[in-house]
Parts: structure tokens; sequence; C-alpha cells
């Protein structure tokens, strides 16, 4: 049983028929949906990212360039509600941690080819890798490991830079002082691929240090409890992280984190 200090959100969006919203930053438009109101005005990326809980588990559900909800597969193809998977709301809500209006087609782009229909590894192996060093590469982007923070090597690629196995908690004891108030977190997790796959990087999410020094993992997710977008705390309350370790039971699964500084731009 999780215990009360435990924290959990999941809240709900109000799912009102939208108004026409003309609100945009100078260059991230706002999605035309009531609980984005003034995510632009937010001062700090727990409060900006907040605006995203609730919002629905869509299957290759993205917001593209004009913040409109679409999908990773054409994004031309429209919604007047919304609906985000897992490398949607990443993609979605870096762009209101770094103010860049990060376009979609650019971001999923097969950084070493090596994932293109009737690739040895198979088609998108390792898209959620792609995605986060694809957002990550103007930023200073570090790797978190449980020996320290290192640069991400040239020679890396979604095989042999996969980070630690997600269920060592030794190792995250390591990596929970290396996360920082000001800087911005992405996450692939990968595991033993079948259908063909060596390794498949299945999920991504972004984890955030607020104020007071917890730390928060952000995640669209048909098994988050409101089969969407939610936040977890896991850490200092351990029940927090079990609880998002129980998500995660296949076979060698490991997560990458990688740290990014949105204040500061390469």
């Amino acid at each position: 049983m999780v215990k009360e200090n435990f924290k959990f959100s999941y809240f709900l969006t109000f799912f009102f028929i939208p108004l026409f919203i003309a609100a945009s930053t100078s260059e991230v438009p706002v999605p035309n949906w009531p609980s984005f109101t003034g995510i632009n005005q937010e001062a700090n990326f727990i409060k900006r990212l907040d605006h995203f809980i609730g919002i629905p588990y869509r299957d290759d559900g993205v917001i593209n360039i004009y913040g409109k909800f679409a999908t990773w597969n054409d994004l031309s193809h429209t919604f007047n509600t919304p609906g985000l998977n897992c490398s949607g709301f990443v993609l979605s809500s870096s762009r209101f941690v770094f103010m860049k209006n990060f376009d979609p087609a650019f971001m999923k782009r097969d950084r070493l080819n090596d994932s293109y229909k009737g690739a040895p590894l198979g088609k998108d192996w390792d898209f959620g890798w792609d995605l986060i060093m694809n957002i990550a590469e103007d930023y200073h982007p570090l790797v978190l490991l449980p020996e320290g923070k290192k640069e991400i090597p040239k020679e890396a690629n979604g095989l042999n830079l996969r980070g630690f196995d997600i269920h060592d908690k030794r190792s995250w004891g390591k990596i929970f002082p290396m996360i920082h108030l000001d800087n911005f977190y992405l996450a692939t997790l990968s595991k033993k691929g079948n259908k063909g796959y060596i390794i498949m990087h299945h999920h991504t999410f972004c984890l955030l240090k607020d104020q007071k020094g917890a730390v928060w993992v952000y995640s669209s997710s048909k098994k988050n409890p409101n089969r969407g977008v939610a936040k977890i705390e896991i850490f200092p309350h351990m029940q927090g992280l079990e609880l998002f370790l129980d998500q995660f039971q296949d076979e060698d699964e490991k997560i990458l984190i990688i740290e990014t500084k949105p204040f500061l731009r390469e």
C-alpha cells in the first residue's frame, strides 16, 4: 500500500469545448485547450509541465508546430481534442522548457541512419533514443550514470549507450544527487526486443527537481492511473519510485538519462 506522504498527481484535464486561443510565446504556439492557458507565463519548469497533466494518452499523438494535436505519422492530421503518446509529450513539453518550437519532423530524424525501414536492427528501434538526443544536442547534454556525469561519446548509439538497470536502487541513490533544480532531464527506456528486434527503446519521459528538492517524473502512459500525462514523485519518498518501477517488468530494462541546460545553448 502506498503511504500518504507519497505524492502522485494525475488529475483530469477539464474537458470543455475549446475556444479559440490566440495566445503564444514569441516562438511557441500555445495549444488550443483550456489547461494550457497561462503556460507561457509560468515562472518555472514544474509549473509549465503541470499544464500537461491529465492530457489523455493517444497512440502516435504529438503537437505539431502550429500548436495543434496531431500524429507523428501525419502532422497535418489534427484533432479537436487533446492526446499525446510518451514521445509526443516529451517533445511538446520540451518546447515550454527551452522556449523553442521544435519541429516533430526534424526531432524524430534518424541520427545515425540505423533505424530506417529494412534496417538490420529494425525500423524505429531507437526512436526514443534519437528523440532525446535530437532535443538535447544544443543544450550541453551530459549522460547521468551511477559513476558520474559524462559527455556523450562520439561513438554512442542506442545499443552501446543505454544507461543503467532501472531496478537498481543503489544506482538511483547515486543519480538523485546529480539532478539539479535549473536543469531539465530527458530519459529513454530500452529493453530486450521481440519480433526480430534486438533492443527496443520503447518509452520516453522527463525528470525535474522542485525547489524543495523533490524529484518528479513526468510521462504520458496507458499505465498511469489516469491513462495519460501524470507526474510522480520518486525522491525522497521511495514509495513513489517503487510505484514507478512497477510499471516496467520486462527483461534487460535500462534507463538512459540526459541532462540539459535550458539557459545555456551552444
